[in-house]
């Protein structure tokens, strides 16, 4: 049985000093968060991803409504950002699908997912396909390989040309956790890659833009670096606050 900690265990400036990412790569992930961006968390079991979607959803303004939607405990949103617009939702008698229904019909600003796995990743879909802003973990080794994944977890056969167009056009942004353990077994929690993922004119791209750790702005495809910096007033990379 997982027990997450019902507060933040890191603060941005704690997380630079442990060497978990560079400030540079802070500020992208919170100023997409402010853009409004799909974030997906990706990595092995035990690499931090509820931890660090946590942390960035506390960036997401007060005034939007938030529902999260999990089947075991572990986002404490509402603890964790009290005066934010949140309504939580749990799984258990109510399926996922009936949450997504219930959670779109309250408009909602963003949906948290506590995890995508399974034939609930349909429903993650549709979030998608409505429109919503979405956080969500899912597990995968590589940020490049979630479009697989996802086909793969809905066992399609055929329509795999369709998902696959709506995948690259709203997963928006890919973080891959990895950790690694010390000889005096110390474990280091790190940010990997960082992949945007987009459609534009009818072709599927994506875009490693931190590779081993290392962020490389110039792969910031410029059409959503100008969007972003667009809608913030600011260059991609710089200080939120």
């Amino acid at each position: 049985l997982r027990k997450e900690n019902a507060g933040l265990r890191f603060t941005m400036q704690q997380a630079i000093d442990d060497g978990f990412c560079d400030e540079n790569t802070f500020h992208l992930l919170i100023n997409c968060v402010l853009a409004g961006f799909n974030f997906t968390f990706c990595g092995i079991p035990g690499t931090g991803k509820t931890e660090i979607l946590k942390h960035l959803s506390s960036y997401i303004p007060g005034h939007e409504k938030v529902i999260t939607i999990e089947d075991v405990s572990e986002l404490h949103y509402s603890k964790i950002n009290p005066n934010h617009n949140c309504i939580e939702l749990k799984v258990g008698l109510t399926s996922y699908a009936e949450c997504i229904t219930n959670a779109l019909r309250m408009n909602p600003s963003w949906i948290i997912f506590g995890e995508a796995l399974g034939k609930n990743t349909q429903q993650l879909l549709e979030c998608w396909s409505n429109g919503v802003a979405t956080m969500s973990t899912l597990h995968v080794s590589d940020a490049r390989n979630i479009p697989d994944k996802i086909v793969n977890a809905l066992g399609l056969k055929q329509d795999t040309e369709r998902v696959m167009n709506q995948v690259h056009n709203d997963v928006g942004i890919a973080v891959l956790l990895k950790k690694k353990v010390s000889k005096d077994q110390e474990i280091k929690r790190y940010i990997d890659q960082i992949c945007f993922y987009f459609r534009q004119e009818g072709i599927n791209g994506k875009a490693l833009v931190v590779e081993n750790g290392v962020l490389y702005i110039k792969r910031i495809p410029a059409f959503l670096q100008a969007k972003i910096e667009k809608e913030l007033g600011r260059t991609i990379v710089s200080s939120p606050f």
